[in-house]
């Protein structure tokens, strides 16, 4: 068994290297603010030595629940999720929580993924996505395309691992669902 975990370790070891120690978009939008202002929660990392008994949909569940209750109460929140898959390629999730300059709040969602190119490290590639949601909604997972339903106020708050949060835009167009 250590065998096994340290030469899955050696082997991952020159991939989890070539990662960008911080992301470049993460670190800029972090230094942008003021992070005392902030509840924070994370940063999650999951690697593929770390990854198993449903680790990556509770850390999702975790985070989707936090920036929902931030929304919510409109409170400054700030919660990141890294998954790392079994070539040393990071995806991260950062959420801001927050009014714009006019006051309006926003969930500000940014990913970033690094990928290593399959022919060599010569072809790899940093991509950043940047969403501004001015409307949030939970919805219960998709059983197909159109079966989006929003969950209206309840009693008893759902487990967050039974539902998803749908990000708007201003003009109520879907930009991304976490």
């Amino acid at each position: 068994m250590l065998t096994t975990i340290t030469s899955s370790i050696l082997i991952l070891l020159p991939l989890l290297q070539s990662i960008p120690k911080a992301q470049i978009a993460s670190q800029i939008e972090l230094n942008a603010r003021d992070m005392t202002l902030y509840k924070k929660l994370g940063p999650f990392v999951i690697t593929p030595l770390t990854r198993g008994n449903n680790s990556v949909e509770a850390a999702e569940a975790k985070v989707r629940q936090f920036v929902w209750n931030q929304w919510r109460e409109r409170r400054r929140a700030y919660a990141s999720l890294t998954i790392i898959n079994i070539e040393g390629e990071p995806n991260t999730a950062s959420f801001f929580v927050e009014p714009d300059a006019k006051g309006r709040w926003l969930m500000f969602m940014m990913q970033e993924r690094y990928e290593v190119g399959r022919g060599g490290f010569a072809y790899s590639h940093y991509e950043v996505f940047r969403y501004f949601a001015y409307q949030v909604e939970r919805i219960v997972p998709p059983m197909g395309e159109n079966d989006r339903v929003e969950i209206k106020n309840q009693e008893k708050e759902p487990d967050p691992s039974a539902y998803r949060l749908r990000l708007k835009d201003k003009e109520g167009r879907e930009l991304s669902v976490f």
